[in-house]
This record gives structure tokens, sequence and C-alpha cells, in this order.
């Protein structure tokens, strides 16, 4: 019986899956991080996927991480406590890369356009078909810009995720004046009241750093205030202070939450009192102590991150 010779592509396809290798983006390699490509019309854009390697075997969640300006997607997985929550809640991160210096947040009429909301909604579609993901637990925060980000997509995207959580990040003038949102979204807010950057009262991004460039944002409790409004929550939050774990840092927590939500909804509003702009729990800053200001050892961001997600979304999301 005569053979035909394979044709080359053919070669190489079979080659390609005895080597276990895919064309193409893939799914990431347990416990380890890895940077991908994915092609969105004209543009090539890179995230970064961790998949813990003690997987157990069920959906699991997925929690995008949004890293801050001047970042990467490599720099935020290895500077944040995401992982060690990671490993030990069974969670898959996913960290989108901006293409600029920050992400297209909507801080004002210069950073308006859709692009990188596409993208991750694009993103976040592409990875939940390339991986075991369960789409009732799909969870978006950020840090700094990308705390802004996350905001811009609860607002745009409500219902592309379960909950938010923004780190270091107010709504901007631009995004309150300009842009319309009805639904209620459980969201986590923490920020540090010595936060020049993203300064707690509002006002100027950037502080004397950002040359008057960077936008404008309302205050903290301000931000907090519109997702009660948002959510039909009750106006007057019920308020706790969080115990102390390091008297010596000069930091102490107070957590708000404002309650009777419609649908489920939860507005929580951690003040990180003395707190200046980086990841809380992180042991090193980002940036210059000079820019960014005190660090905290009262919380660890991802896992207060995660028990508010654990505790405030999962019974909406059924």
């Amino acid at each position: 019986m005569q053979h035909t010779a394979p044709s080359p592509r053919t070669f190489l396809l079979r080659l390609l899956f005895v080597l276990g290798i895919s064309l193409g983006t893939h799914a990431a390699a347990a416990g380890e991080f890895q940077k991908q490509k994915l092609s969105i019309g004209n543009d090539v854009r890179t995230y970064g996927l961790y998949v813990p390697d003690r997987m157990n075997g069920r959906p699991a969640p997925l929690l995008v991480a949004l890293h801050g300006g001047l970042g990467s997607a490599e720099k935020f997985f290895n500077s944040s406590t995401l992982r060690q929550m990671a490993d030990r809640e069974h969670v898959v991160l996913l960290f989108p890369e901006s293409m600029g210096k920050a992400w297209i947040d909507a801080r004002d009429e210069n950073r308006a356009s859709d692009q990188d909301v596409e993208f991750i909604e694009r993103l976040v579609d592409h990875v939940k078909q390339s991986n075991n993901i369960d789409p009732k637990y799909i969870y978006l925060t950020g840090l700094s810009s990308g705390g802004v980000m996350t905001l811009r997509m609860a607002i745009q995207k409500p219902g592309l995720f379960t909950g938010f959580a923004a780190v270091n990040a107010n709504l901007s003038e631009y995004m309150l004046h300009e842009m319309h949102s009805s639904t209620p979204v459980s969201i986590l807010l923490i920020n540090g009241s010595a936060d020049t950057l993203m300064p707690y009262g509002g006002g100027q991004v950037g502080g004397g750093f950002g040359r008057n460039r960077l936008g404008k944002v309302i205050s903290a409790p301000d931000t907090a205030a519109f997702w009660a409004r948002v959510g039909g929550c009750s106006s007057e939050p019920a308020t706790v202070a969080v115990p102390e774990k390091d008297p010596s840092d000069g930091t102490r927590v107070t957590r708000r939450e404002f309650q009777n939500c419609n649908e489920g909804a939860s507005v929580v509003a951690m003040t990180i009192e003395g707190g200046g702009h980086s990841w809380p729990g992180a042991k090193k800053r980002s940036l210059p102590a000079a820019m960014v200001g005190p660090l905290t050892n009262e919380i660890d961001a991802a896992d207060a991150v995660w028990e508010f997600f654990n505790t405030h979304t999962r019974t909406a999301a059924r």
C-alpha cells in the first residue's frame, strides 16, 4: 500500500503535538508565571498568567490584577502578595499589561479611549476558554492606575466580573461627570490617608511629581459614597477599627461597610490611617519613599481582597 508523504505543515503540526507545543497562546504551566501574547486587531498585547501547582481539579476562580503606572505584569506579580494567596486558595491569576506607562483609565478626556476596556474583556474571555475557570467567580483588582482602571471597568463592564477591588485609587472627575453607572456592584476600596500620589482627599493626581498632567480625582470617601449610591446602600456606613498587628509601623486601619445594598451588592472601604501609596503587605516600595510614603504591616492587600471576594460576592454569584 502506497503512502503519501505528509506536507511540511502537517509534519510540523505532528511534531509540535508530539513535543507538547501548541501554536498561539496556551494554558500556563502550573506553578510558573508565564508571559503570553494575544493579538487584538493590529495590536499584540502582553499578559502574564499564573496557575498554582496544587490545584484541586475543580474549575478555579480567576483573579485579574492590573499593575500600577510605570509597572508591568511581571513586576506586579513579583512585588504584590497575590501569589501566596493564590497558592493557598487555588486561584488562577491573570496579569494584563498596559501598552504605555499607565492604563487608559478615563482619568481625563485624554485617557477616555475604550482600547484597554476592550483588551481586558477580550483577554478574560480568551483565558476562560483556554483554562479551567469557573465563570461565576471572576474578579478584578488593581493598584494605582490599575485601580482607577478597575473603577472604570466597574462602571462600563459591571457584569464581566463578580467583584471589584481598587487599591490606592479614587474615581476620576472625568468618570464622575462623563460616565453613567446604575448597576450595583460588590466593590472593596483600600486607600492610604497619607497617599500624596493618589490624594486621599481628592485633587491632582501625582502631587508635585505629576506636573499637573495626570488628571484629577474625587476623594476616597466620596468614591465610596458614589458606589454606595449606585448600589442603593445605606448612606451611613458601619465603621469599625481593625485590630492593630504592628503598633510600630505608624499606621492603623479603619473599615467602613455600607449595608442594605441592592441585588446582593457590597461596598466596603478600608482606610489605612498614615498609609502611603503602596500595596499593603508588600515588603518593598515600588517607588522611592519620598514619593509613595509609609508602608503598612496592618493588612495584606491580597488577603483583604480575597476575603472580601470570598465573603461578599460568592452568594450573589450563585
